[in-house]
């Protein structure tokens, strides 16, 4: 290989680790192997248990005095639920997640959010659900950095999740829906074509 070949070579695989480094770093931190599914926790979790309930019901929990980084906490973080809600604005954050504002009939409100598949481990039993919600909200639309006003009923199953609140619309409790494992809308048609 001439001194030429060399320096391709070492430039493309440079270009290559820096795209992926930027990708990764994008990613989360806080608490994220749980808000992913690649946690030691999951294996506590029944996934085919779904267990309806209300965000009126989810934002009276009590809070955590600690988050703890890499453990669950139990029951909440280790349940599966099924709201009924309107789902109010889309963003994409810069953790890359899916930032879904959710409401209930009552103008209760709280967060919901699907992370990208390329900030999930591959080790996550979650993965293919969490691709598989993320897949459906960009059929239905376009998602960006801007909120954008959506506004109409959805189906929802994920996982309980504290978080630290950090966004309008976020509960008191810091209780989120993170991650998101099946979204279906109401409505059958693009939103923002």
């Amino acid at each position: 290989m001439n001194l030429l070949s060399r320096i391709k070579s070492v430039l493309l695989v440079s270009t290559i680790m820096f795209a992926a480094m930027q990708a990764s770093a994008r990613c989360g931190v806080l608490r994220w192997s749980i808000k992913t599914g690649s946690d030691q926790g999951i294996s506590k979790i029944e996934l085919s248990k779904i267990h309806p309930n209300t965000i009126e019901n989810l934002i009276k929990l009590q809070a955590p005095k600690n988050l703890p980084q890499a453990s669950r906490l139990s029951p909440t973080e280790t349940e599966v639920y099924q709201l009924q809600a309107t789902l109010l604005e889309v963003n994409q954050t810069d953790d890359l997640d899916y930032h879904l504002l959710i409401a209930d009939s009552l103008g209760h409100q709280m967060i919901a959010e699907i992370p990208d598949q390329q900030c999930v481990a591959n080790s996550s039993l979650l993965k293919n659900q969490i691709q598989s919600a993320r897949n459906y909200i960009d059929q239905k639309m376009q998602v960006s950095h801007q909120p954008q006003k959506v506004n109409v009923p959805i189906t929802l199953t994920g996982i309980g999740f504290f978080d630290v609140p950090h966004a309008q619309g976020a509960a008191a409790n810091g209780i989120e829906i993170h991650p998101v494992l099946d979204i279906t809308f109401s409505n059958t048609q693009k939103l923002n074509e």
